[in-house]
């Protein structure tokens, strides 16, 4: 294979695996904040997801500019015109050959996340009387994004600030925006890399990349109980946990039922463990080891997913929202590592 299309077929192949790590990284962050005043996991998600995403839209131009492409070998390493952090131009520059399909606030998050990474990941480091003490304007304007785009309302919180609240419809929305946003310049990437007869697009199915890129947006085959990837991730960890706990009740003998009846409305950890082990727990066919790597590993929990996916589609629709109740008391903060 000659060295021009062996740097495009496997050193760019490998920087659409990075993108895909940083993109889903980013997301995981952005599941756990739970009001946007959270201003350390605000920036790490603009930060991660912006990095990710202009690393990928910077492959797919690559492949479908010749004259880019020609300048990347000619220049080997010195500067060139693609090196700049402007993720509407990239766009744009990518719609000159291929078609996207992107819509008003697919091209809204992407000016956030430009103006983020260009202007304001840096602005605590520089002094600014006028902004001391107000909300940094990162926050705002992804606040507004999703005041704008979704008309989602803030809450009135202490001293007098209106704050928006992070839930599982903005989780959803930031997830299937981001996705659709990703999708679109992994196809142009995917279409481009066949017509050269190169393989760029192949990334590893139980990577990060190969869940955000190759696994469809939304799964369940039910589409009344439709779940984002995301949330298949964070129902996974819950299923292992509940696997887990089980599995050393099993071991020590341990057979306490828990009260049919929780009178507390917020329970103790004592009282967690014991809603856990009235679940019945899914058969992972894991070890209890593989099972806690799972929950670290991101790799080895998208193998234990089909699993999950498999066990819910058999369930009616009344036994999921009964488990989901059930599980709910292992909340976001216990992933928070």
């Amino acid at each position: 294979m000659e060295a021009k299309k062996f740097w495009q077929n496997y050193n760019l192949g490998k920087e659409i695996e990075i993108a895909g790590e940083f993109i889903v990284d980013g997301i995981n962050i952005f599941n756990r904040i739970e009001y946007f005043s959270d201003e350390v996991k605000v920036f790490k998600f603009l930060y991660e997801v912006s990095v990710g995403i202009e690393r990928l839209a910077k492959v797919a131009l690559i492949l479908l500019d010749d004259s880019l492409l020609q300048e990347k070998i000619e220049k080997a390493g010195d500067t060139d015109s693609s090196k700049h952090h402007n993720h509407i131009k990239l766009i744009q520059d990518i719609e000159k050959h291929q078609k996207l399909n992107l819509c008003q606030k697919h091209r809204a998050l992407l000016h956030i996340f430009e103006k983020f990474y260009n202007n304001q990941r840096y602005r605590r480091l520089e002094y600014h009387i006028k902004e001391l003490g107000y909300t940094a304007k990162e926050i705002k304007e992804l606040e507004n994004f999703f005041i704008n785009n979704f008309n989602h309302k803030k809450e009135f919180l202490t001293f007098d600030k209106e704050q928006l609240k992070n839930n599982d419809t903005i989780k959803r929305q930031i997830y299937t925006v981001v996705s659709e946003i990703t999708k679109e310049l992994y196809r142009a990437v995917s279409e481009q890399a066949r017509k050269k007869s190169i393989y760029t697009y192949e990334v590893p199915y139980n990577s990060k990349a190969g869940d955000l890129f190759l696994r469809s947006t939304y799964s369940s085959s039910d589409k009344n109980e439709l779940k984002t990837n995301a949330e298949l991730d964070e129902l996974t960890k819950k299923e292992v946990i509940v696997a887990l706990i089980n599995h050393e009740k099993s071991k020590f003998g341990e057979s306490e039922e828990c009260d049919d009846e929780i009178e507390d409305d917020y329970p103790q950890p004592f009282d967690i463990i014991e809603i856990i082990k009235s679940i019945k727990p899914i058969q992972f066919d894991e070890s209890m080891v593989g099972l806690i790597m799972a929950l670290f590993d991101h790799h080895k929990l998208i193998d234990l997913k089909s699993m999950v996916e498999t066990e819910y589609d058999e369930l009616s629709n009344t036994q999921r929202k009964e488990r989901a109740e059930l599980l709910s008391c292992i909340n976001n903060s216990c992933f928070d590592y």
